[in-house]
């Protein structure tokens, strides 16, 4: 196969994503290594109960590694839908104001994952 066939070239330009995607996965764990942020965040999939800690101390370190191993990962991942409604009706919400429903599903290949997060 001749290295300017486009498959070629796509799985060339793919194998440096992977590899810039790895390395700032590692530059990320050095950051939580060298700040002693280890474990800041000591429950998954949510942090301290939340999707989004409050970016303190070492929890901002301990999250930015997180995210970016899941992005470092899971590149397959196509988001369906993304809704924030109301958490008795669940009429969707123009602005949050009080206890929500926030509501969630991607799809891993063949997989369908649908989760829904209270908020407030």
């Amino acid at each position: 196969m001749h290295l300017n066939n486009v498959g070629s070239l796509w799985l060339r330009r793919y194998a440096v994503f992977v590899a810039c995607c790895t390395f700032a996965l590692v530059i990320a764990g050095a950051e939580v290594a060298s700040n002693d942020a280890a474990l800041s965040v000591p429950d998954w999939p949510l942090s301290w109960g939340h999707l989004i800690p409050t970016l303190e101390g070492g929890i901002r370190y301990e999250f930015a590694h997180r995210v970016a191993a899941v992005l470092a990962t899971e590149r397959r991942a196509v988001v369906e839908y993304v809704s924030c409604a109301d958490d008795v009706t669940l009429v969707e919400l123009e602005r949050i104001e009080g206890p929500a429903m926030l509501s969630l599903a991607a799809r891993f290949g063949p997989t369908r994952l649908i989760d829904n997060v209270r908020l407030g």
